[in-house]
């Protein structure tokens, strides 16, 4: 989407944030199409082969890593009035940062308890599931060509 020329420089500026979240979003959306069978097939019992269970783990954990990105940008644009946002408490936050900084940052053990309490607790990858399918359902309205209008009353708002 091209941001109109006429629009106040504010405007232009929110409307550039957006569709950078919505880029990662794209990104993060990506891994979960990977990440999500795997992890659902796994909780199936299914078995998998040594390099599929590598590849499944990394998309996982990218997966999960991306969220906190896309929660950062959630709470930098001020964006609200979704299923995001009961879903995203500071200890979750919390949580998700510390994996997040776990993920891409190197640990020396591959076992890290930061990542296996994550990929571990059933209520957490629940959250994790749900969360994930709230950025979908909010940011696939914009899948095809960005809706200006759904956006308008925050973009349009005075500039803080």
């Amino acid at each position: 989407m091209s941001i109109p020329a006429h629009w106040p420089p504010h405007v232009r500026d929110r409307a550039r944030r957006f569709l950078a979240l919505w880029k990662y979003y794209r990104f993060s959306r990506t891994l979960s199409e990977a990440a999500v069978p795997f992890f659902k097939a796994h909780c199936a019992g299914v078995r998998h082969e040594r390099d599929d269970t590598l590849r499944g783990i990394a998309y996982l954990s990218y997966w999960i890593a991306s969220l906190e990105v896309l929660c950062e940008g959630w709470e930098e644009l001020k964006l609200f009035g979704s299923a995001v946002d009961p879903l995203v408490t500071q200890d979750h936050r919390a949580t998700l940062r510390r994996y997040r900084h776990t993920v891409f940052h190197f640990q020396a053990d591959l076992d890290e308890k930061r990542i296996a309490a994550l990929t571990t607790s059933s209520d957490v990858m629940e959250w994790v599931l749900a969360l994930g399918e709230a950025y979908q359902d909010f940011f696939e309205h914009h899948a095809d060509a960005i809706d200006v209008e759904r956006i308008r009353p925050w973009l349009f708002a005075p500039a803080v």
